[in-house]
């Protein structure tokens, strides 16, 4: 039975909805081989491993020399632990199509998944001397050395990749992601420093030198070679952008905001750009042209967070408490996985007066992130502030608990304890957070300002100021 569909490409739902349909009623339409790869591509987004297995199985019934259902099928076998099965697949496609290379890849592919890494390297090897775009095929190869946690040979891959082509961006991306996260940056560095030498006319050599510059903390260095990539190709607006943002972390937001202005005359309007415009405006104190470019900001991607946090902070730093509160509110409810939002929410609902609403906000800002001694101390505070001692107790013990080396969570939780009348805990906390750090007994002011006239307390603190 053959489906009259629409000439062109059937919309992948609909194209399974028929597929199902048919299932269910024991016969299935004809497809052609793009739409049952679009309904196994449909089946692996929705992890459903072992129906995408049978589509691709019936796909390649009615299409048994198709090379790219042998090869997604087989892929899908082997996430399905049927090795076996997925080499006689591929063995089967190899008697048809002796030297594809993409058939090559994935028999190299799932060696690799296998752990079988000679047989793997030996497959990529033989993909050298047959393909057609060696920076694709090395790119592919590394990502494949990289998902099966092999970042030696992944950095290997990647820089053939760029050999090849450098300008190759997702092969540049992958190579400074492996180094950042293996800790090898500062001691791949020679790689791009010589890449440029033997680029020296080229942008993206000096623009893939300047994320590395700033990647590894040299802002300076990072400014001279993004200059450079932008003067040689003034085309590449990413080299303006990245110029862009270390001018704003040098502190030179005019010159900053001229970047990112320029970036929005070369190309339609982004979010990063009008971000960073917003942010450059806020550090100038230009409030208003801050909330008008954080307000475009929003219209580029308004699943953003962050343009409403910003003009919470905006509100915030004018002690317009409600207005904070509103946009505070709107940001945590565009991205509410960000503890910040949430802190900087309970902070002005406190200043409002609306206790239940900073209280929920402040514990929600804990949950989300309690590798944070800030939120421990904010939530503690918020609770003495309100005279609620023993539940500032209960915060801030389990903060000094995870952070016994912050010293401002010890002498708060001397505070709470003393004034919940835990005075023998009080005290010999008190003993613990002075041989942890004397100088910050000051903190000790802000909650007893009559502190030398408390004999407890004033005596172990005279004591350790002597031994000191």
């Amino acid at each position: 039975m053959e489906f009259e569909g629409p000439e062109n490409s059937r919309d992948q739902k609909l194209i399974v909805e028929l597929y199902e349909k048919e299932l269910g009623s024991g016969t299935v339409p004809f497809f052609d081989v793009s739409e049952f790869e679009s309904i196994v591509a449909y089946y692996q987004g929705m992890g459903k491993l072992k129906k995408a297995i049978k589509a691709g199985q019936i796909g390649l019934e009615q299409h048994p020399f198709s090379l790219d259902l042998m090869l997604s099928n087989a892929q899908l076998l082997v996430s399905a632990g049927e090795q076996n099965k997925a080499f006689e697949l591929l063995e089967k496609a190899e008697g048809l199509y002796p030297n594809d290379p993409d058939l090559i890849f994935v028999f190299g592919s799932i060696h690799l998944q296998s752990n079988n890494k000679a047989k793997a390297r030996e497959y990529f090897k033989s993909l050298e001397s047959i393909t057609d775009e060696p920076d694709e095929t090395f790119f592919n190869i590394g990502f494949a050395y990289q998902i099966n946690n092999c970042p030696d040979e992944a950095i290997e891959y990647y820089k053939r990749s760029l050999e090849e082509n450098p300008e190759h961006e997702d092969a540049l991306d992958e190579l400074l992601y492996n180094l950042e996260v293996n800790e090898r940056l500062r001691e791949e560095f020679p790689y791009f420093e010589k890449f440029v030498e033997e680029n020296p006319y080229l942008g993206s050599a000096w623009f893939n030198l300047g994320l590395v510059f700033k990647r590894i903390g040299q802002p300076l260095k990072a400014r001279q070679a993004f200059e450079y990539a932008y003067h040689l190709d003034e085309d590449n607006t990413e080299a303006l952008f990245q110029l862009g943002e270390v001018l704003m972390n040098l502190g030179q937001h005019e010159k900053a905001l001229k970047c990112f202005k320029r970036v929005l005359e070369s190309e339609e309007g982004d979010y990063d750009s009008y971000l960073n415009i917003g942010h450059c405006f806020l550090q100038l104190f230009k409030f208003n042209k801050a909330i008008d470019a954080y307000k475009k900001a929003h219209v580029m991607d308004q699943g953003q967070g962050d343009p409403w946090f910003f003009i919470g902070k905006i509100m915030e730093a004018q002690e317009k408490w409600l207005e904070a509160a509103h946009f505070f509110r709107k940001g945590s409810q565009a991205e509410s996985d960000k503890d910040h939002y949430w802190s900087h929410l309970a902070a002005a609902e406190h200043k409002l007066g609306n206790f239940n609403a900073a209280q929920d906000a402040y514990e929600q800002a804990l949950i989300l992130n309690p590798e944070s001694p800030a939120n421990y101390q904010n939530f503690g505070e918020f609770y003495l502030d309100q005279g609620l001692y023993k539940e500032a107790t209960e915060v801030l013990k389990k903060g000094s608990w995870e952070f016994p080396e912050d010293p401002t969570l010890q002498y708060e939780l001397v505070v709470a304890q003393y004034n919940a009348g835990e005075a023998k805990e009080a005290l010999l906390n008190l003993q613990n957070a002075l041989a942890l750090n004397f100088d910050e007994h000051k903190i000790l002011f802000r909650f007893f300002p009559d502190l030398e006239e408390n004999k407890a307390l004033s005596e172990i603190i005279k004591k350790y100021k002597e031994k000191g």
